[in-house]
């Protein structure tokens, strides 16, 4: 594989792997609704309960607020490595101090020159970052500014913050027209430093407020302007503002190799004095666009070593992605810098000791003068080879580590969904309506049990009577059968003769013909037996609607009303539960019950049973075929009259069945009292009028309990 092709098969892992991580957001975005839901409720019945229920009410929003907290951050980092999967390059970004080479690098590697890639003495120049991506033909840029909200937020804020200035401002006119904080007493010389830079930003607003107006947008600009959105000077000593107003300028330029598709270079303001806005551009840009870190180093000739500085330079990079160990995916560039007057090759040489008795742990130290082209491109080499080898590996722990945060939090929120389950028995406001509940409970559990035995006793007077809508149904299909199937003519099977070879041929493919008209003759039973399952289902829904009091539930009646009711049913009420499905779930079809009477009939229709001589002739098979089907059907007809009661012993069976489940069963009382509870503001809405709001604030408290737990129970 080539190094152009294992970056394109990166790019292509990183597109799958942007799915993947969608679905952890999704999950994460569906367990922060579920927890706002619960919340809310919440909220609302914490007015409604007693000082017990409402204390515990406080501690679970201690838990929601907690876990809300845990998946923003979770969010965030989804998002942050969501960036990562798409972009559409692999990204090397070059880090160091001011005056290190690293820009010197960059020209050396792309051919541009100073003007695409400032780097000149006389202070700090690198003003922005510069995202260069390989590309043919031409060098073009483009610039990508800030907005209002976006300057104020990203290099404003940092400052008040880090410096203890007070309240940032909220607009770029108090910027500029409020009175400007002084520091603290007793700020160090570091804060007086920064103190300054954001003086700086301030009384040179009118230099770059005009890129700063509208939103945030992408500007192309001519090469020869780079220099002016990139750089802190123009090289002579004269300063350039525009560059505050600029969030990166990405340049399209050719580099030497041909193998460096989709390959992008970060050059990042060098580091070294108090200017806040760098740091923070370095970390953002380390966790947003970089995948390998190149800290470029130039060591004085002279006398040198690792300095605090460079390890601060090193801890700036490895927390702004501190879930992937930094010695993974970061190299060191020494300088080498070859003069009459500043040789430094013995220092270079002796650099690498003094790295590995430091904290700085890199894959690889890299010697190479950063303005020879022959060096740059080898020790550029080494570090895109080790990113094609790496990358991928790293990418899928960051999958994975997004994962393991998201499981989590949702084993938290099974906690609290735990919590929150039992609390909920000790919530539900209780005192001043439970007697009367008891007492209206009874009176409709009665009349629901006396009217459900009487059904049963009518469904068991019926049980052996004949089904006369089935035997109605089964005489007219075999009269039908009789009229529509009969034996073909003679001619028919001569034609069938000569098409199969012989008469003996042709009498099977006959049989096997009739056999499945016969067949097809009885799935129109079908009717009969769904009309007598769903006689059923209406009798026993009106027992529920009406006797029950169960029918300000809803309009639906049958089967439907069954179903809606059993959806109804808390989790703990096994037998109600079950009773109610069962009963629900109960059909008569053709498959089932009258198939295989009817196959049974059809084994006359067994070629092999056929007695058959080999002189026989055409009227012998019609004669054959005729008295098949008179015998066949007559058996039909015999063996489904015999099972024509047999509907209204399976009806009884069923309805027999639920009254045992739903009143004989222990504990099923209980059970009906925990449903009629849950439901009592609709079912006696006039008796509990003044406290419908408060049980329906309840039933809110628990359905947002039941999404959290849905939620949680999420496989990722």
């Amino acid at each position: 594989m080539s190094r152009a092709e294992g970056i394109e098969r990166i790019l292509r892992r990183r597109e799958e792997r942007a799915q993947e991580l969608a679905a952890v957001e999704h999950v994460a975005a569906g367990l922060d609704q579920a927890l706002v839901r619960l919340e809310t409720a919440r909220v609302a019945l914490t007015a409604k309960v007693d000082d017990d229920a409402r204390a515990e009410l406080d501690l679970v929003a201690a838990g929601i607020a907690d876990l809300r907290r845990g998946v923003a951050a979770v969010r965030r980092d989804v998002g942050r490595t969501d960036a990562r999967f798409r972009r559409p390059t692999l990204t090397i970004g070059a880090v160091g101090r001011s005056g290190q080479g690293k820009s010197r690098f960059l020209q050396t590697l792309t051919g541009l020159t100073s003007q695409e890639i400032p780097a000149a003495r006389g202070g700090f120049m690198t003003g922005v970052p510069s995202l260069i991506r390989h590309g043919a033909g031409s060098t073009s840029a483009e610039v990508e500014f800030h907005d209002e909200a976006s300057f104020l937020e990203d290099l404003v804020r940092p400052y008040y913050a880090a410096l203890g200035l007070g309240s940032p401002p909220a607009s770029l006119n108090a910027f500029r027209d409020d009175e400007f904080p002084e520091l603290p007493e007793g700020s160090g010389t570091r804060a007086v430093s920064a103190h300054e830079h954001l003086r700086n930003y301030r009384e040179h607003l009118h230099a770059y407020r005009g890129h700063l107006d509208g939103h945030v947008r992408v500007q192309p600009i001519k090469p020869a302007e780079i220099i002016r959105f990139v750089a802190q000077h123009d090289g002579q000593g004269h300063a350039i503002h525009d560059f505050r107003a600029v969030r990166r300028v990405r340049i399209t330029a050719p580099f030497g190799a041909d193998d460096l598709g989709k390959l992008a270079v970060v050059d990042l303001p060098g580091l070294g004095d108090t200017n806040l806005r760098d740091e923070h551009l370095l970390r953002q840009a380390i966790d947003g666009e970089v995948d390998i870190v190149l800290f470029v180093r130039r060591p004085d000739p002279f006398r040198d070593d690792v300095h605090d500085t460079d390890i601060d330079l090193y801890d700036i990079a490895r927390n702004a992605l501190p879930e992937l160990a930094l010695d993974r995916w970061s190299f060191l560039l020494l300088n080498v810098v070859r003069s009459e007057d500043g040789d430094n090759a013995a220092m270079v040489e002796q650099f690498p000791g003094m790295v590995r008795r430091s904290p700085m742990r890199v894959v690889d130290i890299i010697a190479a003068n950063c303005t020879d082209a022959t060096e740059v491109a080898a020790a550029f080499d080494r570090v895109v080879d080790h990113a094609v080898s790496v990358v991928d590996e790293l990418d899928g722990s960051l999958l994975q580590r997004r994962r393991q945060e998201l499981e989590v939090l949702l084993a938290e929120a099974q906690r609290l969904v735990t919590d929150a389950r039992a609390l909920s028995a000790r919530a539900a406001p209780q005192g001043a309506w439970f007697p009367r509940f008891l007492d209206l409970f009874n009176v409709a559990h009665r009349a629901l049990a006396r009217s459900l035995e009487r059904l049963v006793r009518e469904f068991q007077e019926d049980a052996t009577a004949t089904d006369e809508e089935l035997m109605e149904q089964i005489r007219q299909a075999v009269q039908v059968a009789r009229e529509e199937i009969v034996a073909p003519t003679i001619g028919e099977i001569d034609d069938r003769r000569d098409e199969a070879g012989s008469y003996s041929a042709a009498l099977a493919e006959l049989v096997d013909e009739t056999r499945a008209r016969v067949s097809r003759q009885f799935l129109a039973l079908d009717v009969a037996l769904k009309a007598r399952v769903d006689a059923m289902h209406r009798a026993v829904a009106e027992v529920l609607r009406d006797a029950g009091r169960l029918g300000t539930l809803g309009p639906q009646e049958g089967r439907e009303f069954l179903e809606m009711l059993a959806e109804q049913v808390p989790a703990a009420s096994g037998e109600l539960s079950y009773g109610l499905r069962f009963v629900a779930d109960f059909t008569l079809n053709y498959r089932g019950f009258i198939q295989h009477r009817v196959r049974r009939s059809l084994r006359n229709f067994a070629p092999d049973t056929i007695q058959f001589r080999t002189d026989a002739g055409p009227g012998d098979i019609q004669y054959i075929l005729e008295e098949l089907i008179a015998e066949t059907l007559s058996d039909i007809e015999y063996e489904l009259e015999r099972m024509a009661h047999e509907p209204y012993e399976a009806v009884f069976a069923v309805a027999e069945e639920f009254r045992d489940r739903v009143l004989r069963s222990e504990g099923a009382q209980d059970e009906w009292r925990a449903l009629y509870e849950s439901l009592r503001s609709e079912v006696w809405a006039d008796e509990f009028e003044a406290l419908a709001a408060n049980t329906a604030l309840f039933n809110h408290w628990n359905q947002a309990v039941a999404a959290v737990a849905a939620v949680a129970e999420t496989a990722v």
